[in-house]
């Protein structure tokens, strides 16, 4: 029996089997993918926009996080929703905003929250496994503290 992958990177991604090709969503915005013929199941990596620091520039944005989900069923010739979230920009007092395939209860990684005095929260992820995004960490009486680091595959 053969298994047919696909990757939706952008997002980045593997799968095993006799990979058929991949799609990466580099650039912030909602995307269609459409199945090609032959694929039947996808994996799908999704990384949320980190948040921006504070406007005061003591207090550092929460890390985007990774989720990812694998041999995720599709129909050739249907059409997936693709949203890839951009990252807070610097000085713009914002959080990210989440990147997921299909919904947010699919595979998500999750938005980090923008940098303040409770301390900024990495995002969090939906999918078969994943990392949390770094928190803003604190020195100096919470000042002056770095911005979190994104998710990773093993863990936050």
């Amino acid at each position: 029996m053969s298994s047919f992958g696909y990757n939706i990177l952008g997002f980045g991604s593997f799968t095993l089997g006799i990979t058929t090709g991949q799609d990466a969503y580099t650039s912030a915005g909602t995307f269609t993918w459409v199945a090609p013929a032959g694929v039947t199941s996808v994996s799908v990596v999704a990384i949320g926009g980190g948040g921006s620091g504070a406007n005061d520039g003591w207090h550092g944005g929460g890390g985007g996080g990774l989720g990812y989900k694998n041999n995720y069923s599709v129909t050739p010739g249907s059409s997936y929703t693709v949203v890839v979230g951009a990252g807070a920009g610097t000085g713009s007092q914002a959080a990210g905003e989440d990147s997921y395939f299909v919904n947010t209860s699919t595979v998500k990684g999750g938005a980090g929250s923008v940098g303040g005095y409770n301390n900024a929260a990495g995002g969090a992820t939906t999918g078969d496994g994943g990392g949390k995004g770094g928190n803003f960490a604190a020195a100096n009486n919470f000042l002056n503290g770095g911005g979190g680091g994104a998710g990773g595959y093993a863990g936050n």
